[in-house]
């Protein structure tokens, strides 16, 4: 959920003004995961709820550093992603460049569901079994 000092206008976002890195440093937004197909809540008002999409909440997961606790999952809005009742777009709350950042979030809820095998392939031929996650999961954790 984000909060806004005044109303906004919901049907003004774009989706894609959302970013999120593991510091607020200019060097830590090279390694940027933009939101690309998330929704977010229909009403105007104060909060504006997203609802990530499996695609972006797999690509949110996937970086080894980022959104792993609290204190490394920064926010990044562009001028773009919001505007007011007015039409003005949403102001920085602090600069790293051009972009408006957002401190790491006030509540942070780790991922603490295990991932479910939903399919699997066995290939007599190959001597190979391919498993199906519902959700996006580590090689290395095999």
């Amino acid at each position: 959920v984000l909060s806004f000092d005044k109303p906004v206008n919901v049907s003004s976002i774009s989706i894609t003004g959302l970013a999120f890195a593991s510091d607020s440093t200019t060097i830590g937004w090279s390694n940027v995961v933009g939101l690309t197909n998330s929704t977010h809540s229909i009403n105007n008002g104060l909060q504006v709820q997203i609802n990530l999409s499996s695609y972006d909440l797999d690509a949110l997961k996937s970086p080894l550093y980022l959104c792993k606790s609290l204190v490394n999952c920064y926010g990044r809005l562009n001028s773009s992603f919001i505007q007011d009742m007015s039409g003005n777009p949403v102001q920085q709350v602090a600069s790293t460049s051009t972009n408006f950042v957002f401190n790491y979030p006030a509540a942070y809820f780790p991922d603490n569901i295990p991932p479910v095998i939903t399919a699997f392939d066995l290939d007599l031929n190959s001597y190979l079994i391919t498993f199906m996650f519902n959700e996006l999961v580590r090689a290395n954790s095999f």
